[in-house]
């Protein structure tokens, strides 16, 4: 498990060299749907790579403890069968009355029918989102199939516009880590655009360990 429990609006980011890959996805829409203003929290926990184990309910447990949760992809695991994807709804998200954001994963990407059974749950029909609370804007990257850096520049830019102070990014596939089983990937050139704001916090996951960084250049 990837387990990161936040609170507040705690600064900080995973650093390494980058690389870059290609993508396909069953998830659609490659640019980003700013989905307007979401009631305000600064209190928040945040986990991904979840699977079916005897870790999953702890660390569930300590998700459901907060108002508010950030997913950040893979959950079911079990190459994608709806099946599994019920069963692991029911059984760890279906009770839970808080708030809760998701990220899509590449174990939630293996066909067309689990990416919809997943935008169904989660009530998300564009992985590449993004939405304002309190003094934070929130933006959500589709690792498998990312908004181009246009579309993300853009995003930021309003809410910068819009008097926005944090600039918080989530994404499944990290765009920066420490040496672990997979590379970083930024298919679209992404760290530039989080630089020129800058972005105060990226979540990500996809690794399964816990790191972070300080400040890179001095930005995010």
């Amino acid at each position: 498990l990837c387990l990161s429990i936040c609170w507040g609006l705690i600064l900080g980011a995973l650093a390494a060299k980058l690389t870059q890959n290609s993508f396909r996805s069953y998830a659609t829409g490659d640019e980003i749907n700013y989905i307007g203003v979401m009631p305000a929290f600064t209190n928040f926990a945040s986990a991904g790579d979840f699977g079916n184990t005897s870790s999953t309910s702890k660390v569930m447990n300590r998700l459901k403890s907060r108002p508010t949760m950030i997913l950040l992809g893979d959950y079911a695991y079990d190459k994608g069968t709806l099946g599994m994807i019920e069963t692991w709804w029911n059984k760890y998200m279906a009770s839970y009355t808080g708030q809760r954001f998701a990220a899509y994963g590449n174990e939630d990407d293996k066909s067309s029918a689990a990416g919809e059974k997943y935008s169904t749950y989660f009530g998300i029909p564009n992985w590449n989102y993004s939405f304002d609370s309190g003094n934070a804007h929130y933006l959500f990257v589709n690792s498998q199939a990312p908004a181009s850096a246009a579309s993300v520049d853009a995003d930021l830019a309003a809410a910068k516009t819009r008097g926005i102070k944090w600039l918080i990014v989530i994404v499944h596939i990290p765009m920066v880590t420490p040496p672990s089983k997979h590379p970083a990937q930024d298919p679209t050139g992404l760290k530039t655009v989080f630089a020129k704001y800058p972005v105060d916090l990226v979540l990500q996951a996809h690794n399964h360990c816990y790191a972070r960084s300080v400040r890179l250049k001095g930005t995010y």
